[in-house]
C-alpha cells in the first residue's frame, strides 16, 4: 500500500551576496614598491632635516653679517659702509696716529663729516719690491692723510718679504669713483713754479702706469694756488680712457700736488669721476681731494718696517 502525505513548508531565509573582488596577483614591481617606499621617506626626511639645517645656518650667518655691519658703519645715525678699520680713523684717531710720527702739522684741525672718516698711511715706510713698477717709489718715509666718503673702501700697498707693491687708494667701485695717491719721482723742479705743462706730465705720468694705451685724451683746465697752503697747487683736469670693450669713457677729476722735499719727487693726489656724474659729484671730489696732507718722516723716528716672510698657504688663509 502506497502513503502519501505533504511536508511541512519551511521558511527560506534569503542569502545576501557580497560581491568579492578579484585579487591581483602581487608582482615583483609591487614588492619593489612596498620595499622602497619606507626608505625613500627616511631619504626625503633626512634632506629635509639637512635643507633645514642649512637654512638657518645661512639665516644665522646674515644675522652676524647685518650685526657686524652695524656696528662698524653706523656714523651719525646714518647706516653707512665705513673703510676698513686697520686705515679709517676719527679725527682722534688720526691726531693719535700722526703724533707717533711726530708730524702732528699736518694733524687735522676739523671734524670729518657725518659718515667720512680720516685715512692715515705711510709710503715709503718699507723697501720697494724687486718686481715693482719704478714709477710707484717714493724714496723717503712719507705719511699722507685724506678723507674718506661714505660707501668708498681703502686699499693700501701690499707688503709681504719682497717688499711693498701697490700704493693708497680709495674706491667706490660700484659708482666708478676713485681717488689715488701717486709719487712722481720723474718730476724736475719744484712745484711752486708748476704751471699746466708741469702739471699735465705728471698727471700723464699717473694715468699711464699700466700702460698709455688706455689713455686717449688728457686735458689740464687750471692750476691753481692752495689758499693758507704755499706749497700745494690744485689741479682741474679731465681725461679720456678706452676700454678694452671698444668704448670710450670720459672723467673729471681734481689732483693736489705737494713736494715735501725740495727739487724731490712729487706727491700726488688725483681723484676722478665719470664725466655724467661730474656735477652730482664735484663737491665731494673737492672735499676729498683738498683735505690731503703728505710729510715727510722727521729723522730719529724709528719707522716700524713690515717687512716679513709668510708662507703663501698662510698668507692666503689670512686674506681670505
Amino acid at each position: 500500500m502506497a502513503v502519501a502525505f505533504l511536508l511541512p513548508s519551511a521558511a527560506v531565509t534569503p542569502v545576501t551576496r557580497v560581491p568579492v573582488t578579484p585579487v591581483t596577483p602581487f608582482s615583483a614591481v609591487d614588492h619593489a614598491r612596498a620595499d622602497w617606499a619606507p626608505k625613500a621617506s627616511l631619504a626625503f626626511a633626512s634632506l629635509a632635516g639637512f635643507g633645514a639645517a642649512r637654512a638657518q645656518a645661512a639665516r644665522a650667518q646674515a644675522a652676524r653679517r647685518a650685526a657686524s655691519r652695524r656696528r662698524e658703519a653706523c656714523l651719525g645715525g646714518v647706516l653707512a659702509a665705513a673703510p676698513q678699520v686697520a686705515s679709517a680713523k676719527t679725527k682722534q684717531e688720526a691726531v693719535e696716529k700722526l703724533d707717533t710720527y711726530a708730524l702732528s702739522s699736518i694733524a687735522p684741525t676739523e671734524e670729518a663729516p657725518s659718515g667720512w672718516q680720516w685715512v692715515v698711511e705711510g709710503l715709503g715706510l718699507t723697501a720697494d719690491a724687486y718686481m715693482n713698477n719704478q714709477k710707484f717709489k717714493g724714496g723717503e718715509p712719507t705719511i699722507v692723510r685724506f678723507l674718506c666718503p661714505p660707501f668708498w673702501s681703502v686699499a693700501k700697498p701690499q707688503i709681504d718679504y719682497n717688499g711693498a707693491s701697490g700704493t693708497v687708494q680709495i674706491n667706490n667701485y660700484a659708482k666708478g669713483d676713485s681717488a689715488t695717491v701717486f709719487v712722481d719721482a720723474e718730476f724736475k723742479g719744484n712745484v711752486a713754479d708748476m704751471q699746466v705743462k708741469e702739471a699735465k706730465a705728471t698727471l700723464f705720468r699717473a694715468l699711464t702706469l699700466k700702460g698709455t694705451s688706455s689713455l686717449q685724451g688728457l686735458k689740464v683746465n687750471k692750476v691753481s694756488e692752495v689758499e693758507g697752503l704755499p706749497n700745494y697747487k690744485l689741479v682741474d683736469f679731465e681725461w679720456t680712457l678706452f676700454t678694452g670693450a671698444g668704448f670710450e669713457i670720459d672723467r673729471d677729476g681734481f689732483a693736489m700736488i705737494t713736494q715735501i722735499s725740495p727739487g724731490g719727487p712729487l706727491q700726488v693726489f688725483w681723484g676722478g669721476v665719470v664725466s655724467t656724474r661730474y656735477r652730482e659729484m664735484k663737491d665731494t671730489l673737492l672735499d676729498v681731494v683738498k683735505s690731503f696732507r703728505a710729510a715727510k718722516v722727521p729723522e730719529g723716528i724709528k719707522i716700524e718696517l713690515k717687512k716679513e716672510f709668510k708662507d703663501f698657504d698662510v698668507q692666503f688663509r689670512e686674506e681670505r
